[in-house]
């Protein structure tokens, strides 16, 4: 549970500084690119196609804890710099299946009041359709556009496959699989991740715990929320793979 008790709205808007304390902002060459998602002081969940192609150049990568708008310093951020990428040996760029990486950092992330973890669901657990959960990030608020330098957040109601299936699939021919999980209105509300949310997370409140059920992954690539739900990589299907790495690397 964060130590800042955020206002939780349906709409996106501005979060209250703090009221996410594990998300992350993930910067390549100095330029701001994904979110990710604090787990523990050492490692960072993210997207697969944050990093592709640059994963043998893990220094090339920070991650910024304690972030809140990106366009001023408050002195509660702190840069650190990636050690070592771990794509999903089974990421795949064309179906968009296994869209996770973990990141180790070269050094602790220090917990406090705007920074520390989110929980992990079990191996094989599902979130119950129709839950209200929560997306984090400083993608564009508008496409076209650029990321927002405040963080923003958006109450999404998670789908069934076949809903997701019915509109997703339909409009980009990306099939929805088990590793998936999506949420979203559907365009009747025009909530929706976008280009620079990518990686960020989708936590919801399970039993009093804040818990990671998902990793920004794709959607439509207009943001428009008519075309697709907001599709994750499905955590709980990961959960081994995550605790493979985090207890070895």
């Amino acid at each position: 549970m964060p130590q800042v008790q955020g206002s939780r709205v349906i709409a996106g808007d501005d979060a209250t500084k703090g009221s996410w304390p594990w998300q992350i902002l993930l910067r390549f060459h100095g330029i701001e690119i994904c979110g990710g998602t604090l787990v523990s002081p050492n490692f960072v969940v993210t997207a697969a196609h944050c990093i592709d192609g640059n994963e043998g150049q893990p220094s090339s990568f920070k991650v910024r804890v304690g972030e809140h708008d990106f366009n001023s310093i408050d002195g509660d951020e702190e840069d650190i710099v990636v050690e070592r990428i771990f794509k999903h040996p089974s990421y795949n760029q064309q179906t968009v299946d296994n869209d996770i990486a973990v990141l180790k950092l070269s050094r602790a992330a220090k917990f406090g009041k705007y920074v520390g973890p989110v929980c992990l669901p079990q191996q094989g657990s599902s979130v119950a359709v129709g839950t209200n959960c929560y997306i984090t990030g400083w993608g564009k608020i508008q496409h076209p556009g650029n990321m927002h330098n405040l963080l923003q957040q958006g109450r999404l109601p998670v789908v069934s496959q076949s809903t997701c299936s019915n509109l997703s699939t339909k409009t980009t021919g990306i099939q929805i699989t088990k590793l998936m999980v999506c949420a979203g209105y559907g365009g009747s509300s025009r909530l929706i991740g976008c280009h620079g949310d990518s990686g960020g997370p989708l936590v919801c409140n399970i039993g009093g715990k804040w818990v990671l059920h998902g990793v920004v992954s794709w959607g439509s690539g207009t943001c428009d929320s008519r075309k697709s739900y907001t599709v994750f990589a499905r955590i709980s299907e990961f959960r081994t793979w995550i605790d493979g790495i985090t207890s070895s690397a």
